[in-house]
């Protein structure tokens, strides 16, 4: 392999079939567990996003968006609490609900809060970055095969060009690429301080 190459990133391409999966498509329940330490993937984090995704996909129909889930302060801070609220709120309502009833509303909150946060991206992108910049995507977010089609397709609707990383995975090799592609430029320019506008 060439030096720095991720083999299951580089050259594992498509869906695969696991033992896990055909379990779980034919009605059993399966976890995933990893005998190593958790800080070395982050796997506390990284679980709990994968769980939330694949949650999110037994929701049938378009995923909806929470009008008013989310806010942009002035100083471009944006935020969550309503999207968050109203699905607290949700699971709090089916708690003493009947299993099939629990689990549809578990999976439209996932659905919910993937279609809120995407929408709430765009809106952010759309308030802080001038009409026709171009939108570099990276980081562990866009492992995320939802918020990676769709915010994307968000964005070129407002006419943004959109990037994201083809020959590297998105997580982070991908932004710490891009940090030394911005350092490249900045000193081939002669600024090794401050910030340059690209």
């Amino acid at each position: 392999l060439p030096t720095g190459s991720i083999s299951y990133v580089s050259y594992v391409e498509g869906e695969f079939p696991c033992y896990p999966r055909f379990l779980l498509e034919n009605g059993h329940k399966t976890i995933a567990l990893h005998p190593y330490d958790p800080t070395i993937y982050n796997r506390d984090e990284a679980y709990a996003a994968m769980l939330l995704e694949s949650t999110s996909e037994r929701f049938s129909g378009p995923y909806p968006v929470l009008e008013g889930g989310w806010t942009v302060a002035e100083d471009g801070v944006l935020r969550v609490d309503g999207l968050i609220a109203a699905i607290v709120d949700r699971m709090e309502a089916s708690r003493e609900a009947a299993p099939d009833v629990l689990e549809a509303a578990r999976n439209e909150s996932a659905a919910l809060f993937h279609g809120t946060l995407s929408a709430a991206l765009a809106d952010w992108v759309e308030r802080l970055v001038p009409a026709g910049t171009p939108v570099c995507m990276a980081g562990g977010t866009f492992l995320n095969r939802y918020l990676a089609s769709d915010l994307p397709r968000r964005l070129e609707k407002m006419g943004f060009s959109v990037h994201l990383p083809k020959q590297l995975p998105p997580g982070d090799g991908a932004v710490s690429f891009g940090q030394c592609a911005v350092a490249a430029r900045r000193l081939a320019s002669g600024s090794e301080s401050g910030t340059t506008s690209f």
